[in-house]
Formats: C-alpha cells, structure tokens, sequence
C-alpha cells in the first residue's frame, strides 16, 4: 500500500489512468440490451478508488484539468449537433421538437421538487437529475455551476462528491426505465401493437413513395446487363416509368459496337446491349421488360460511376423529407442513387420520410456529372483533410469561458450559464457556422469523437477520484433517498413525453416512441423498440429528438443548481 501511495503522490495522474483502462472495458459488457457505457462506468471505477486510494493518500487532482476536459468534451457535442439542433427549430419537426422539451421541462421540474421535498443538497440533486435522465454531460455542466458557489472549496468538494453518488446511483434505474418504457410499457399505455402499427407505417411509407421515376434514387443499388429483345420498340422514357417503383434507371446503351448517350426519348431496338441499374426487385423485373441478361462484365466495364460523400449545407432542403427532396433535384439527379445517410456519426435508416437536416453525410454514385450537379444543389463535398482546425477549437474554448463568467440575478438567485455551459453554446454556433462556411473551423467526425470520448472520461474519473471518502458518507446518508427519488424523476418526464405525444401531438406511435428515446439520448432504448416493431421505423423519431434533447438536456444542468 506504501508503495502505491508513492506512486500517487509522484504521478497523480496515474490514478486517472487506472480509471479509464478499468472503467471504459466494464462499461462495454452488455446484460442483453443494457450497458453502462463509457462515462458512468468510469465514474463508478474512479469512485471506488478515490475511497480506497486517493481519498486516504490525500490526492486531490488539479480542477483546472477537470474543467478543460469538460470543455473539450462539450465543445465537441455542441460542434457536431449543431447544424442539426438549429435546422430541427422549424414547423416540419415541431413534434419531435416538442417532446425533447417536455423531457427536458419535466425533469427539471420534477428533479427539484424532489430535491426540495427530501432536503437534497445542490450536489445530490444535479447528480441525481443527471442519473436519473441519463445525461452525464447534466452533471458537468451543474459541476461548474457547484464550482461557482460562494463556498469554501472543502464544501464545493463535498457537493461534488454527492452529486458523483447521486449519478451512480440513479443511472442505472434511468437507463433500464428508458429502454423498458419505450419498447414495454408505452406500446400498452397507448393501446396499440408495435409491431403492426410499424407495419402500417412502413406500407404507408411506400404508398407514398411510388410514382414516375424522377431526381435521387434513395436505395441501395445493383446492376445488370441485357440485351434488347422484347423490349425493343419502346422507349427508355416506357422503360424508367414501369421500372419507377423500383428506382431504377437505364445508365448505359451500346448499339452496334457504339456506345449512345441517354435521352428519354430514344427508341430501343433488339440487340441493344443496354445497363439497368437500381434495387434487386427491379432488376429482376427488367429481365422480363427487356430481354435476357447478358452474361460477364464486358458491357458494364465501360460505365463511368463516380462515388461521393456530401454534407448537406443548403438550408431550404433542411426539414423536407427525402422524398420531396429527391422530387425536387429532379432530371439533376437522374441515375444517381443514396447509399446511406450518416447524422452524427450513426447511419440512419432511409425511408421517403427521411427528413434530411442541415450536416447530414450522404454517400451518393451515379455518373460523375450527375453525381457533381446533386453536390451542388444540396451542399458540398466532405472535405479529404483529416487536420483539424485548433483556431475554431481555441476560439470556441474561449469564448465559451469568457461567457460562462456572465451572471444573471433573478430575485436574487444567480443564474448562469457556467463555463460548460456557455462552452456548449459556443460549440452549437462553431458547428454551425462551419456547416455555412465549410472551408473555415473544419473538425473532422473523428477528432470530434476522440474529444468527446476523452474528454467526458477524463471529467468523470477526477470527479469520482476527488470524492474520496466523502463519497462513501453521502452514500451511507442519503442512499435509500437518492434512490426513491431518482425512479421518480426517471419516470415522469417518459409519462409526460408520452401523454404529450399521442394525446396532444397525435403521433404515430411507432415514431413517438423513437422520439422518446432520442430526447432521452437513449441508442438502447430506440434498439429495443425497433426490435420488438421488427422495423426501424423508429429511427424516424428519433435522431430529431436526440439533437434537440442532448442539448436541452445538458443546459438544464445550472438550472438544476440553482433552484433545488
């Protein structure tokens, strides 16, 4: 033990270490849906070694470290959320919007009753509003608004301390009741069968999507070879019509050893050697439309294709749904076809519905002019450079702190953002700007998630490494309490959110429930609804609501401190 106190005292980063490669491999290990995750394993890891290492040793780690963590890992969210958080303020995603707020209101509201009603101090009760709504990005922000409190620093980290035991405490309970509710109980409240009433939206879906073959085909792509035979006479404009519920489209013609360009009007004739391209059922049926397929590669080797990845820029597409999106590219996007759609990092299910936002990453191929006119109707291409540009970073940091040491009176109760706080702002405007303005302020999706992940565990290990002893008090205290209460707080908002959206909204049930799980921020729960609907149509409420509710749900964090 001797020896381990003097390593500490040597290397006191050494004990932030130990949290990190002990906590991030437990927060992997699933109990069938459920995880811990990455932060709050590494809390409960760095909690149980500031009790019986760095508490006894006398280790205290610098707050400065702690607060440019928190400020790397905010700075991040609020980059890469926010062209979608500013582009989903609109009519066409007010529902979603709506229950994101409701989630984020209702917790808020319920937190500090409770806190109030039980004698809970400002630090148990952040922690146990970031537990209990699943949100440890809440507890960071509601640590700076602690750090501001005119008290002694000995009593700011006892504060700290209970809010770490709060939050691993009431984690758990928040993340079964998410998932439980979303893909259980709501189904039952609403009266309704998941999995038939995705059914009904998914056959609803491609009703609305049928219709000529006209702009950007959303589906995933293959390509065969024919030669005309009983399709000889008619035109490619005949053909593209009866294949248009496939989206498939005629990309290459060679007639007598020469290869013709593609107009609607020209007149097949038998022995055209021809390309169709687009879903496996159309291809399918072209067989039968055309004349036999032909066999080798000989004729598709010629075809240029050309693959691209472009971030969605142009504001008056944001909102719409891909269908009326792909409308209006129209003859633009003729022969080009999207392959997947990447918001936030996540690949998104691509349904007609699908309402594109501002930042999304849509992989698109098709003919190289085409390919080049539907970037430049929508956005711009992603950018090769993985350099990051550390100007934006240090401006962003640094604008967000200065306006963090803001301070409003309201019947003299301080209310302020807190540097976490102000941060995130900052990262929300920096986000986007840059989806503006993509030359200027570029973070690659990949350095944004190295400093999400390094910075939230960074933040969560000093908090539980700085509890230390107190730790262990306030569990002994307050634990039973903390409990009750946080199961309280975990449900109310899911009750509010649900009876705002099908008895108020009138949703659909399978998108409310994705939308309750992404105002949660919740991927588990959306995966369990999507797994007892047998669809992923839940996705469409979701990824709407997680960028509104990530947000809504971290600034609450000084509200929280400030009113309990």
């Amino acid at each position: 033990m001797e020896f381990v106190t003097r390593i500490l005292h040597l290397a006191p980063e050494t004990a932030i270490f130990a949290a990190l490669c002990i906590g991030v491999p437990l927060g992997r290990v699933k109990l069938g849906r459920f995880a811990l995750g990455n932060a709050a394993a590494v809390l409960l890891v760095a909690v149980v070694l500031g009790v019986t290492l760095t508490g006894p040793a006398g280790i205290v780690l610098p707050t400065t470290l702690k607060t440019l963590a928190f400020g790397l890992f905010v700075f991040s969210v609020g980059f890469a959320g926010g062209p979608q958080f500013f582009a989903s303020l609109s009519w066409r995603t007010l529902n979603t919007v709506a229950i994101a707020a409701t989630v984020s209101l209702t917790g808020l509201l319920s937190a500090v009753v409770m806190a109030r009603l039980l004698g809970f101090d400002k630090g148990t009760a952040a922690g146990m509003a970031a537990g209990a709504l699943t949100e440890t990005a809440l507890l960071g922000t509601a640590s700076g608004a602690l750090a501001a409190l005119p008290l002694s620093p000995e009593a700011i980290r006892t504060l700290e301390a209970n809010a770490a035991v709060a939050f691993a405490l009431t984690y758990v309970f928040g993340t079964i009741a998410v998932v439980f509710f979303v893909s259980q109980v709501a189904p039952r409240m609403m009266g309704v069968d998941l999995k038939a009433e995705a059914r009904a939206l998914e056959a609803s879906i491609a009703a609305s999507s049928g219709g000529p073959r006209h702009g950007l085909a959303y589906r995933r792509i293959d390509a065969r070879g024919f030669r005309v035979t009983t399709g000889a006479g008619r035109s490619v404009a005949e053909i593209e019509a009866i294949l248009a519920e496939g989206r498939a489209s005629i990309e290459h013609l060679k007639r007598d050893g020469a290869v013709l360009p593609i107009t609607p009007g020209l007149t097949l004739r038998e022995g055209d050697e021809l390309v169709v391209a687009g879903r496996r059922p159309a291809i399918v049926a072209a067989m039968a439309l055309i004349g036999p397929e032909l066999e080798g590669w000989d004729l598709l080797a010629p075809m240029e294709t050309f693959a691209a990845e472009v971030v969605v820029t142009k504001r008056a597409f944001s909102g719409r749904t891909l269908q009326e999106v792909s409308a209006e590219l129209g003859d633009l996007a003729h022969g080009v076809f999207l392959t997947s759609v990447i918001r936030q990092g996540q690949e998104i299910a691509i349904t007609p519905t699908l309402q594109v936002m501002v930042g999304d990453l849509a992989r698109i191929v098709g003919p190289r002019q085409q390919v080049e006119g539907v970037i430049a109707a929508i956005g711009r291409r992603k950018a090769e450079s993985e350099r990051s540009d550390l100007a934006m970073l240090g401006f962003g940091l640094l604008a967000g702190t200065l306006l963090g040491l803001l301070e409003v009176q309201v019947h003299g109760i301080p209310i302020t953002l807190g540097s976490g706080g102000a941060i995130l702002v900052a990262g929300l405007v920096c986000g986007w700007y840059h989806a503006r303005n993509p030359l200027i302020g570029d973070l690659p999706p990949q350095a944004a998630r190295v400093l999400w992940d390094v910075g939230l565990a960074i933040f969560v290990a000093i908090i539980g490494l700085n509890a230390g002893p107190a730790a262990l008090a306030a569990l002994q205290q307050q634990g039973v309490a903390v409990l009750l209460a946080g199961a309280v707080v975990a449900v109310l908002p899911l009750l509010a959110a649900l009876a705002v959206g099908r008895w108020v909204l009138r949703m659909n049930p399978v998108i409310l429930c994705g939308a309750i799980a992404g105002a949660q921020t919740q991927d588990a729960a959306m995966l369990a609804a999507s797994d007892v609907a047998e669809s992923s149509t839940p996705v469409l409420g979701f990824t709407v609501a997680y960028a509104v509710g990530n947000i809504m749900l971290t600034m609450i964090g000084p509200l929280v401190v400030a009113l309990s």
